[in-house]
């Protein structure tokens, strides 16, 4: 059986294969080669949300960009030769892992504390490279209309310009809706 039949097997309706680019493969190879927990290109945004923001709408808005574009759908494997390739899944087989806690019980100071552990652990778990998404949020309840955001990604998927379209694209997906008027989507290759 070849790897690509076994592949479609394993990952079925997966949209396409190409190989990692070398500084992608870098990135790995520095990683495993670390021994860090979570890596050293483990990235990690915590952002302090205050008012009444609306969570199923602020989920929809992560979850829309997943969708909308394959590199946040994208895993990292080896083919039978060794080398490093990246698959990008159906949009209807991956989910945006996301989880929520209620600190609002917590004084300041408490949360402060919490927080440091929770970036601490949340490092400390890393990404499995060969499972999409390689990403997750997590939202912690502060109490008095503040929030916690942490946004954990590999850089093997974004960088320092990509990310901050990225925020933007999902901070106007959250204020318009499903009414925005967004560019289509980039492809990588």
């Amino acid at each position: 059986e070849s790897q690509l039949s076994a592949w479609e097997r394993q990952y079925p309706g997966f949209e396409d294969l190409y190989p990692a680019t070398p500084m992608q493969a870098g990135m790995l190879y520095h990683d495993q080669l670390s021994g860090e927990s979570g890596g050293v290109y483990l990235c990690q945004t915590l952002v302090v949300l205050e008012g009444s923001p609306d969570i199923a709408r602020l989920r929809w808005a992560w979850e829309t960009v997943v969708q909308r574009h394959a590199v946040l759908r994208t895993q990292f494997m080896a083919d039978s030769e060794g080398e490093l390739v990246q698959m990008v899944r159906s949009p209807v087989t991956v989910r945006l892992p996301w989880s929520e806690a209620d600190w609002s019980g917590l004084t300041e100071a408490e949360q402060a504390v919490a927080s440091e552990a929770w970036r601490r652990e949340d490092r400390a778990r890393g990404l499995d490279v060969t499972a999409a998404p390689l990403m997750r949020i997590g939202l912690r309840v502060c109490g008095g209309g503040r929030y916690r955001l942490l946004w954990t990604c590999h850089h093997m998927l974004l960088d320092g310009w990509s990310g901050p379209l990225l925020w933007q694209e999902i901070q106007r997906l959250y204020r318009e809706g499903e009414t925005a008027a967004l560019p289509l989507p980039v492809a990588y290759k």
